[in-house]
């Protein structure tokens, strides 16, 4: 079995190999079952709302998503936790999820699924969606 590191970026959760040299980010390494159970006990934890990305960097709607999240995390900052997971690299977190396409974007509470969409998706039906959560 290969063990894989998780850790917690700026930008969201990450999921690669162990990298050490990676200052301020924190790795442990675990077992993908381990990494999936840690990321829904992190989820499930919080006590607002979570908007999960699901994208890639090859995927050119998730680009084209990426500003619309940014504007809309703006408008959110402190009510709503943003999660990027990169399908490619975070396989069976995708698989956990059931996604099929990319971008899939995921609002959670409580470790629910409140909403799901897929495909490149505006800031306004976002906003609605995160205010019903809150």
């Amino acid at each position: 079995m290969v063990l894989q590191g998780f850790y917690n970026t700026v930008e969201g959760w990450s999921y690669a190999p162990v990298d050490s040299s990676k200052k301020g980010n924190y790795a442990h390494q675990m077992n993908s079952k381990k990494l999936v159970l840690c990321f829904v006990y992190e989820v499930i934890k919080l006590s607002k709302p979570v908007l999960i990305d699901f994208s890639a960097t090859w995927c050119g709607p998730c680009r084209m998503q990426k500003p619309i999240l940014e504007q809309v995390e703006k408008e959110f900052k402190d009510q709503v936790d943003f999660k990027i997971i990169d399908v490619d690299q975070n396989r069976d977190l995708a698989r956990r999820y059931g996604i099929q396409a990319v971008p899939t974007l995921v609002i959670e509470k409580d470790g629910k699924v409140l909403k799901r969409f897929t495909g490149v998706t505006s800031a306004d039906v976002l906003s609605s969606e995160l205010r019903k959560a809150l």
